[in-house]
């Protein structure tokens, strides 16, 4: 049986004018992050996200995200990425290294030649570095056993808080298709958003579990949750047949969540 998970994210609204200001980083390029306009110049097709998620004790995670793209004009030579206070490690292109420029906030990457329209080629950001958190709320957390993200940050300008886990557009305009390959381990296991398409383990106690999301969502509403969790199946007869329902919790919650959720299986279409 298959497992579909669709996390559902909060819109918040921003002042606009913000996307307008360019600022110098120090690196000396452009502060672009969030900038709605990208997107009439480049389009995100999906990104394939392929983390290691196993130290909860200082918090890093690393692992590379691939960035499928198209230009949208000719003469594309670039391509700009937000990702907040990361370590990088390289960037890859067919096998070749490319250069970059980063100031915590944008990444900057010089591709090998000009792009135009009809051109489909895929960036990989290799890195590695502890996640933020926002001011008020949202960001990436270690909290307890639980290693989870909220796509959103309330202090965070734009509030759209997928860099801060991955290379990305990070706003509201942008929607790409989504693959995950989290690894995880300690009898811990991530979830994410879409279709559980390969569950693996390896000799050495390292679970990965593949997630494929087919439909196109923006940057925010990409997520991960990590916890030694279990599942609760249930199932609900509708009038066109069986609707399969899993729901994770910590063994010690199944109780509650069963309770929690028994109002589900009650539901009149």
């Amino acid at each position: 049986m298959k497992i579909h998970v669709l996390f559902i994210g909060l819109c918040l609204t921003f002042t606009i004018s913000s996307f307008g200001q360019f600022k110098k980083g120090n690196s000396g390029i452009p502060n672009l992050q969030a900038n709605n306009s990208r997107s009439d110049t480049v389009d995100i097709l999906n990104y394939t996200i392929n983390l290691n998620i196993t130290d909860f004790t200082t918090k890093v995670i690393s692992g590379n995200t691939a960035v499928k793209f198209t230009p949208k004009m000719n003469g594309v030579s670039y391509l700009n990425l937000d990702l907040l206070k990361m370590t990088i490690d390289s960037i890859k292109f067919s096998g070749a290294t490319l250069v970059y420029n980063y100031n915590d906030t944008l990444l900057r990457v010089t591709l090998p030649t000009t792009h135009n329209i009809g051109d489909t080629s895929t960036a990989t950001v290799y890195y590695h570095g502890v996640p933020k958190t926002d001011a008020l709320w949202g960001g990436f957390y270690f909290n307890g056993g639980y290693a989870f993200n909220l796509g959103v940050g309330f202090a965070a300008d734009p509030h759209c808080f997928g860099r801060v886990w991955f290379p990305c557009f990070d706003n509201f305009v942008e929607r790409s298709t989504y693959k995950f390959n989290i690894t995880t381990n300690g009898g811990k296991v991530a979830y994410c958003n879409g279709t559980l398409t390969k569950d693996t383990t390896d000799g050495s106690g390292n679970r990965t579990t593949t997630w494929v999301m087919n439909h196109e969502i923006p940057s925010y509403l990409a997520n991960v949750a990590v916890a030694t969790y279990t599942e609760v199946r249930q199932q609900y007869n509708g009038i066109n047949g069986t609707i399969p329902i899993v729901l994770t919790a910590l063994a010690a919650d199944t109780a509650n969540i069963k309770n929690s959720f028994r109002g589900v299986l009650k539901i009149e279409c």
